[in-house]
């Protein structure tokens, strides 16, 4: 499989998993996020849609939970 540029995200139904495998597996060696449900697919981009990318900061998961009062 030849590979080029830059890959940030990959979204896949996961409705036939017997022809997108080598994607999904590509993904998952590379270590590139991998979104397997359309309905958290389709918010993700909405809501994406809603702000700049400066806006966006990335955060460590319990930094989440830390907010919300769960430690």
């Amino acid at each position: 499989m030849e590979r080029r540029g830059v890959i940030s995200l990959v979204a896949t139904t996961d409705y036939a998993p017997q022809i997108d495998y080598s994607i999904r597996r590509a993904a998952a060696d590379l270590g590139v996020p991998l979104i397997l449900n359309h309905q958290l697919a389709y918010m993700l981009a909405k809501s994406l849609l809603k702000v700049s990318p400066k806006q966006l900061k990335p955060l460590e998961l319990r930094d989440y939970w830390c907010r919300g009062g769960i430690t």
